[in-house]
């Protein structure tokens, strides 16, 4: 990776809620609902979007539109050097720092009808 572009990226990353998102995404290991984030992170949904707009980007994330939902998962690269960033960055932090978003996310997946989310977030956050 270029020296500008490897910049580019850990500016990005460099934000502990985006790290954290990243982490989620590395752990659940498949799509997660905007929603899901809030509801995970604590966060109000602007905010959770502004974080994923700046993982996306930078090509960290994607983003699959359902209807009213927008899942995110991991990007997948042809070298596999962001990936490989991201799972080392991820290694580096202690579980104990997202342990508990991980729950919360395990448990808002519960919420899901036939895989999908439905509930929606708190909009007064």
């Amino acid at each position: 990776m270029k020296l500008e572009r490897l910049a580019s990226v850990l500016k990005a990353v460099s934000h502990p809620k985006r790290l954290r998102i990243l982490a989620l995404l590395a752990e659940v290991d498949h799509e997660v609902c905007v929603c899901e984030f809030v509801d995970a992170l604590e966060l109000p949904q602007y905010q959770v979007s502004q974080h994923l707009r700046e993982l996306r980007n930078e090509n960290l994330v994607k983003g699959n539109r359902e209807g009213t939902w927008v899942y995110y998962s991991l990007c997948e690269d042809e070298t596999g050097e962001r990936r490989g960033l991201i799972e080392g960055l991820v290694k580096a932090i202690d579980t104990e720092d997202y342990n508990d978003e991980v729950e919360k996310l395990k448990e808002r997946f519960n919420k899901r009808e036939n895989g999908k989310c439905t509930v929606g977030y708190d909009e007064e956050d």
